[in-house]
């Protein structure tokens, strides 16, 4: 992407090395989390390092989750709980995270 000069991307349910993320929050480019934040050390560990100001939430409906999400069919009511966690993870008030990914997804998308 870099050699082709992308400058916008959506990286959705993404794991990858720390030299990768790195270089992806550099470039600018979008993380979207998951509700398997909940319940994976590995998202949470990149939900930690990630820019505030390029993340996303998303459900990837559907899919078979696992933790408190198991059984259930993906809705997207379990954003909330994703927004929840990384509130947490981030030490942000809830509201003050959910202002954060809405001004995210938005001008990712273009809407502002």
């Amino acid at each position: 992407m870099e050699r082709r000069g992308c400058t916008r991307a959506h990286f959705h349910w993404f794991k990858g090395s720390p030299s990768t993320v790195r270089r992806m929050a550099a470039n600018g480019y979008y993380v979207s989390f998951t509700p398997d934040l909940l319940y994976e050390p590995e998202i949470q560990e990149l939900a930690c390092v990630y820019p505030r100001g390029q993340v996303m939430l998303e459900t990837d409906g559907p899919w078979p989750f696992e933790g408190p999400f198991a059984g259930r069919l993906t809705h997207p009511s379990m954003m909330e709980e994703s927004l929840r966690v990384w509130s947490e993870i981030q030490g942000l008030p809830l509201e003050e995270a959910r202002e954060q990914i809405v001004s995210n997804t938005k001008r990712f998308y273009r809407f502002d």
